[in-house]
C-alpha cells in the first residue's frame, strides 16, 4: 500500500442541487473522505443523507459544487483535465439494481467480452469465452454453460449482481463503489455476494467504498475498515468500524444501531425504544440551523440550534457534537 499518497480524496466537498421551485437542496456539506490502496470503507445513513452523492461524485460522474476530488493524485476537476484511459478504468461500480444496470438485449457472454475486447485483454472472442468461463466459475455462477449464452432476465437478483461484479473487476481497477449492492438482493444471497467482494479486496487489493443504509451489513463486510457516518449531508462519526459500532459516541449513530433488530430471539420480543425526539428527517431543502440533528436529538441545548458542530478527534475517531462528554454510552 502506498502510504505517501492516497487512491481518492474528496477534500472541502459541497454539493447543492437547484430544484425546479427554485430551492437548493444541501447532498453534501463540507465532506472530506480519503481511501488509500487496498482500504475498505463504509458510508452509511438514512436514505436522503447524501451518501450516493458521495458515490457518485467518487466515481467522476458528478461535479462537486465546491472542493477537489482527487483520483491517484490527480484533480479530476480541474480546468482543462482529461481522463487518461487508464485512469478511467481504475475506478468501476457495482450498482444496487442489477436488473436495470445490465443491458436487457446482450447476454451475459456478449456484456463481459465487450470490455475484455474494447481493452485487448483478449485477442478474439474465442479467448474471450475461456476467460468468461474462468470469471464465471470463479463467482460460483455454476454450470457456465448454463448462464454464459443467459440473458438478465433469466438470472435471479444475486446471479446478476455477481455477473455486474465480475464486470467491475473485469479491468482490474483499484477502487469499486459499491453502491447497496445487496439491498435489491434476496436475504439468502446477501452474505454470498458480500463474501465474493471480500475476496476480491483480500485477493487483488482492490479497495471499496460501500454505501449502504444497513449497519449489519456494514460491519459484516469490512470489520477491519473504516466508517463514515452521515446524516442530512453532513459527516457526524468517522473511524474505524469496530471502535464505532461497538461504542458510538455520536447520538445518531447510537440511535441507528438501536434500530437493528436484536439477534436474541427473549430480547427480541421487548419494544424497541430509539433515542430520537422525532423520526422525521428535516428537509434536506430546509435544513435546521446549528446541528442539523438537533430536532431530533434527546441531548441537543442552546449551543446546538446556533452553532454548527465540528469534526472533531474524540476517543480514537472523529465526531461532531457539541455535548459529546454528556452522551450516555451506548446500550443495545
Amino acid at each position: 500500500m502506498n502510504k505517501q499518497s492516497s487512491l481518492l480524496k474528496l477534500e472541502n466537498i459541497n454539493m447543492y442541487f437547484k430544484l425546479k421551485n427554485g430551492d437548493e437542496l444541501q447532498a453534501s456539506h463540507n465532506v472530506n473522505l480519503k481511501i488509500d490502496n487496498g482500504e475498505m470503507v463504509v458510508v452509511v445513513g438514512e436514505s436522503g443523507c447524501g451518501k450516493s452523492t458521495v458515490g457518485k461524485m467518487s466515481l467522476g460522474v458528478l461535479k462537486p459544487s465546491c472542493g477537489t476530488i482527487s483520483l491517484d493524485g490527480q484533480d479530476i476537476w480541474q480546468k482543462g483535465f482529461k481522463w487518461p484511459a487508464k485512469l478511467r478504468t481504475e475506478v468501476q461500480v457495482v450498482h444496487q439494481d442489477s436488473f436495470s444496470s445490465l443491458n436487457p438485449v446482450k447476454t451475459i457472454f456478449q456484456t463481459l467480452s465487450a470490455p475484455l475486447l474494447r481493452h485487448k485483454l483478449v485477442k478474439n472472442k474465442k479467448e474471450a469465452l475461456v476467460k468468461i468461463n474462468e470469471l464465471l466459475y470463479s463467482v460460483d455462477l455454476t454450470p457456465v454453460e448454463y448462464f454464459i449464452h443467459k440473458y438478465p432476465f433469466q438470472l435471479s437478483g444475486g446471479q446478476r449482481q455477481r455477473v455486474s461484479i465480475i464486470r467491475a473487476t473485469i479491468l482490474k481497477p483499484k477502487l469499486i463503489v459499491a453502491d447497496e449492492p445487496v439491498s435489491a438482493v434476496d436475504a439468502s444471497s446477501r452474505l454470498s455476494i458480500l463474501d465474493l467482494m471480500k475476496g476480491i479486496n483480500k485477493k487483488h487489493g482492490i479497495a471499496f467504498l460501500y454505501i449502504t443504509h444497513d449497519l449489519a451489513t456494514a460491519r459484516y463486510f469490512a470489520p477491519e475498515g473504516r466508517i463514515v457516518v452521515m446524516y442530512l449531508g453532513r459527516v457526524v462519526e468517522t473511524g474505524k468500524i469496530k471502535d464505532c459500532i461497538s461504542g458510538p459516541a455520536h447520538p445518531y449513530l447510537q440511535a441507528l444501531l438501536t434500530a437493528i433488530p436484536h439477534s436474541d430471539p427473549q430480547k427480541a420480543k421487548e419494544p424497541i425504544k430509539i433515542p430520537l425526539k422525532s423520526f422525521d428527517m428535516p428537509k434536506a431543502t430546509h435544513p435546521p440551523s446549528g446541528c442539523v440533528f438537533n430536532p431530533r436529538c434527546l441531548y441537543a441545548t442552546d449551543i446546538c440550534t446556533k452553532e454548527v458542530p465540528l469534526l472533531e478527534k474524540y476517543r480514537g475517531r472523529q465526531i461532531a457534537c457539541h455535548n459529546k462528554e454528556d452522551i450516555p454510552g451506548f446500550k443495545k
